[in-house]
């Protein structure tokens, strides 16, 4: 396959030994369960050795207060937003914004199918001015997820989103906009912008479902092959 798709596979592929394949880092253990950190006692490194205020070089080794692992993050909080900041440019995410149950369906070359279930959550960021979402297939590790950030740009009003999934090496940049009563996204992997255009569009969107699909053209756009289909449903419970 020449394309780029959104990859979501149990093990839009998520290719790649899984976490715990990998090995650990020597003085860092880690218990996901309460994630807790414990470091040996030879682990102080010379950037521990810090000068006061006054320019006095302090003999040992700084005495810092560990901070408290809490499932609250100073980060996530300042990036999350309630609400589109601003009227001058299209709210085109407003609609995906909460949690979504998904039904992908990846084509091959030769025309047959496999199906994969997952998740896709959407949120607000940075003051309303963007858009961050998590795409996962169910049962996946979180080494697995995928992310993209979709940020406006309120002077064109053009999405720049980029879509990244580590675990299997994908990294793509596309600029979205609205074409009709869709949403069309066009671009190229980042590590390989002579490589084949990549069209991911939004379409049919309702309050409780969608439909994105992905292609990929290898003629600059004259013509486009159907890589992946994804129908998302809105999960009960979730505020449309």
């Amino acid at each position: 396959m020449n394309g780029r798709k959104l990859r979501l596979l149990a093990s839009h592929s998520f290719p790649g030994p899984p976490l715990e394949d990998r090995p650990a880092p020597v003085s860092t253990a880690w218990r996901a369960g309460d994630m807790t950190t414990e470091l040996q006692d030879d682990d102080v490194e010379m950037t521990d050795y810090i000068s006061d205020p006054s320019g006095s070089s302090l003999s040992g080794p700084a005495e810092r207060e560990p901070l408290p692992l809490t499932n609250e993050s100073p980060a996530l909080g300042l990036l999350a937003a309630d609400a589109k900041a601003g009227e001058d440019w299209p709210d085109l995410y407003g609609p995906l914004i909460g949690s979504w149950a998904v039904e992908s369906s990846f084509v091959a070359a030769d025309g047959t199918t496999r199906q994969v279930d997952g998740e896709w959550h959407f949120e607000r960021i940075l003051g309303g001015m963007g858009v961050q979402d998590v795409l996962f297939a169910v049962g996946s590790p979180r080494e697995q997820y995928g992310t993209s950030l979709r940020v406006v740009d309120p002077r064109t009003g053009l999405w720049h989103v980029v879509w990244m999934q580590p675990g299997s090496g994908e990294f793509v940049a596309l600029i979205g906009r609205a074409e009709g009563d869709r949403i069309v996204h066009q671009g190229h992997p980042l590590d390989d912008p002579q490589g084949p255009l990549q069209r991911w569009s939004f379409t049919d969107i309702s309050k409780t479902s969608f439909t994105w699909i992905g292609e990929a053209s290898t003629d600059g756009g004259v013509s486009w092959s159907l890589e992946q289909t994804m129908l998302g449903t809105r999960r009960e419970g979730d505020p449309a």
